[in-house]
């Protein structure tokens, strides 16, 4: 049975709303994909907890190993996200600059996939190495 990934306290996603990064070449570290991300790459997941490596809450737990995951074309949890029907799109805040996220369907011109949520309401299995819902996903999130 897999383990609830450790809690994210360190803000949102690095890149949960930057919109999607797929391809051919990791747009950090540029390897092929098929190939292990660098060790220093921004993009690399741990492969214990899901999170990114550079992020990763174990980091400094003593023994703990991130391991090194290979580039898919997308970034981890991403096709789990897509799976889901989990996507949201920036809206302005109300109470000063910048951007919040709300929830979206995939067809929304500025849906990007909902990170946030995957790390909210997900569960990390290191076995599969894959996100997975922590229950029933509700269908796709709109608005």
């Amino acid at each position: 049975m897999p383990a609830r990934s450790p809690t994210h306290d360190k803000g949102p996603h690095p890149t949960a709303h930057s919109g999607t990064r797929t391809g051919t070449v990791c747009p950090a570290c540029l390897i092929d994909t098929g190939r292990k991300h660098d060790e220093s790459c921004c993009l690399a997941a741990c492969l214990v907890t899901g999170l990114k490596r550079l992020d990763c809450p174990l980091l400094d737990e003593p023994g703990h190993d991130c391991g090194r995951d290979t580039w898919t074309g997308q970034i981890v949890g991403e096709r789990e996200c897509r799976e889901l029907g989990w996507y949201s799109r920036p809206v302005p805040n109300p109470t000063g600059g910048g951007f919040l996220y709300e929830p979206c369907a995939p067809d929304d011109p500025h849906a990007t996939v909902d990170l946030n949520r995957l790390y909210q309401q997900g569960l990390w299995n290191p076995e599969r190495c894959r996100w997975e819902p922590l229950s029933e996903p509700d269908g796709p999130s709109t608005t």
